[in-house]
């Protein structure tokens, strides 16, 4: 187990900024901040979805509903690990919990494609 959690986080620190998707997300689930492919994904721009939740714009009820509840997760234990398949893709995730100032959390989310 120890193992396949390097293995993981050796991967997924090993992003592509131009094909992996890394977003933050405030406590309330909204975005603050989409890297461009993320945004690509959805044919937005990051005007388009700041302040939004994912629902604005993932049609896919199954991959809104694995969203927010990892999203969730991270929230709750700081920090979630997962493989997912969605929007006809593999990912690795990682997501953390994260400090945005003195008082307020959110989440850093790091997907690399498979």
């Amino acid at each position: 187990m120890k193992n396949d959690i390097k293995t993981f986080v050796n991967g997924i620190l090993s992003l592509d900024v131009n094909r992996d998707f890394i977003f933050i997300k405030g406590a309330d689930l909204k975005y603050l901040y989409a890297n461009s492919n993320y945004c690509s994904l959805f044919n937005i721009t990051l005007n388009d979805i700041f302040g939004k939740r994912d629902n604005y714009f993932i049609k896919d009820l199954k991959a809104l509903k694995n969203c927010e509840k990892s999203d969730k997760i991270a929230l709750e234990n700081n920090q979630i690990i997962c493989a997912e398949k969605m929007f006809g893709k593999e990912f690795s995730i990682l997501k953390i919990k994260i400090n945005l100032n003195q008082t307020d959390k959110g989440i850093l989310c790091l997907a690399k494609m498979k």
